[in-house]
């Protein structure tokens, strides 16, 4: 498992916004289609319309 700090942008119908969150994924962050899983991730979790996160920057968490 793979632990990243990830900072997004969103927006909503009546307002916008920056966040922080940590996620873990089943593989590295090495395509647009893990960055945007990580997206979906988001929006559901926080519950903000589908489309609507930005992936800002990512880092790994380094392994202990």
């Amino acid at each position: 498992m793979e632990k990243y700090f990830v900072s997004y942008s969103y927006t909503t119908p009546h307002s916008f916004g920056f966040g922080h969150t940590e996620t873990t994924t089943d593989r590295k962050i090495t395509d647009i289609d893990a960055i945007r899983h990580i997206a979906g991730e988001i929006e559901k979790s926080f519950g903000y319309p589908k489309g609507s996160t930005v992936i800002i920057n990512f880092k790994r968490f380094d392994e202990e």
